[in-house]
């Protein structure tokens, strides 16, 4: 395994840690206050997953924030176990890591940006399988997907 690779690997491993440790801490504090004006990601950086977030907003760049930046809204929050995130086995390959969870495979896409590895975009590959066995909840995440996606403003909107 070449320095490259492993540094990749460490990077990958060290995003998926703080990706699970934040959606955990995150479905455990509950959804959040309606009431609350912040924007989401002053939510993120004050809330209960402070650490987890800082460290994962040093694993990707600029342009995967600004990718993000539309599903950040409020909601309830999803429980992590269904992904099987803690426990997803990485694999990489070149500058492509590969998540293998429940649902799928969560490909993420790194590059070099100033001699660090960050992620630069990210793909999901469903597992058909895992679909038709929990097809109900598919289903309610999918309208509850196109409730938030309606709520959204328009881009460009203001």
């Amino acid at each position: 395994m070449n320095t490259e690779t492993a540094l990749t690997q460490e990077r990958a491993e060290l995003l998926r840690d703080s990706l699970s440790g934040m959606m955990q801490k995150l479905f455990e504090a509950g959804p959040p206050d309606p009431a609350d004006e912040r924007s989401p990601m002053q939510r993120l950086m004050e809330g209960p997953a402070r650490d987890e977030f800082m460290t994962m907003m040093k694993l990707i760049t600029f342009a995967f924030v600004q990718k993000l930046m539309p599903y950040m809204g409020g909601g309830d929050p999803m429980d992590p176990s269904i992904l099987g995130l803690q426990g997803a086995a990485v694999s990489v390959s070149g500058e492509t890591a590969t998540y293998r969870l429940k649902p799928g495979r969560l490909i993420t896409h790194w590059v070099n940006e100033k001699g660090q590895y960050k992620v630069q975009d990210v793909d999901f590959k469903v597992n058909w399988w895992w679909v038709l066995w929990n097809w109900r909840f598919v289903r309610d995440m999918r309208r509850k997907m196109k409730e938030r996606q309606a709520a959204l403003p328009a881009p460009g909107a203001s």
